[in-house]
This record gives structure tokens, sequence and C-alpha cells, in this order.
């Protein structure tokens, strides 16, 4: 068996469609290792019926943890990573948004030392951590084109009102 990040075995969770469809729910199919993409893998277990991943536009047959993947995911030129959390119900999302700007501000000045250009690290230390309610999923499409619709929408409602408005009997 190949094996991952400190030693331990390449496992993955797997999808409940892709379980119930290749493997015919088979729960013996759970600890058993299996040859997927040519590396071996063992089943550690299976998402909730229903459940497709966070992202709106993308559906994984199995997950890969990240830390199976240390180095990738600190390699400090990494730019793009959401990390997901659950946040406990007594915690509002603004206080759990200022922890994370003070834990980002630290990690970033950490990270750009004033040995960068006074520009670069200024730009750098720009960055910061978005905290988001996570039931609706993330959308790479839905933040780029979700307000834009909302303000066609509102103008197409005001148009057909006027239309309305112009037209109705007197």
């Amino acid at each position: 068996m190949r094996r991952g990040a400190q030693g331990k075995d390449e496992s993955r969770p797997w999808r409940y469609d892709f379980w119930q469809n290749r493997f015919g729910a088979d729960p013996g199919v759970l600890g058993r290792r299996l040859l997927v993409d040519e590396q071996l893998l063992t089943v550690v277990g299976v998402a909730a019926p229903g459940f497709r991943g966070v992202e709106v536009e993308h559906h994984p047959e199995i997950w890969v943890p990240a830390m199976m993947y240390p180095a990738k995911i600190m390699n400090p030129g990494m730019w793009c990573v959401w990390i997901l959390a659950r946040r406990r119900p007594e915690v509002l999302r603004q206080q759990l948004q200022a922890a994370v700007d003070v834990l980002m501000r630290q990690h970033l000045a950490a990270s750009y030392p004033t040995s960068y250009s006074a520009a670069f690290r200024k730009k750098a230390l720009e960055q910061r951590l978005e905290v988001r309610e996570g039931g609706v999923g993330l959308s790479m499409l839905r933040d780029e084109f979700g307000k834009p619709l909302a303000v066609l929408m509102a103008a197409v409602g005001l148009v057909l009102r006027w239309r309305r408005a112009s037209t109705w009997p007197t």
C-alpha cells in the first residue's frame, strides 16, 4: 500500500452516490483497499446521502483530506485555499471573523517580513479570509455573477412594473 503524509495510509471518504452506484452500497467495502486512479486507497467512510461536497459546481466522488498533502497546502506560493469549519451555534459569525482576522494578520506578518519591498508587503498584508455561512455551498459562479444578476432582475422588475402601469385601463 502506498504511504501518505507522515507514513499514514492513503485513505479517502467517498460520496454516497459513488458508493451506491459503483459498489451496490456494500458496507463491506469500508476498510478495504481499492485501486483508484493507480493509487491504492483505504475506504474510511461514506458521506451522508445527498451530500455532494461544498462546491456547487463540482461534485467529487472521493475527497482528499488536506493533511495527505501538507507540502502543497503549506507552500507560501499556494494562493487559493478554502478552509471549511463548523461554527458552534453560540459563536456569532462576526466574532469568528474578528478572531480569523487576528490570526490572518499574524500569519501574514510572519510570512512577509520587512525584507520584502514595501509595496509588495503592503499588498500581501491586505489579504484576508472571509467567514461565510456554508449552508448553501461555495460557488465561484455565485460570487462572480450574483450581484449583476440581482441588478438585472431588479431592472426587469421595474420595466415590467412600468409597462403594466402604462397599459393599465383607466
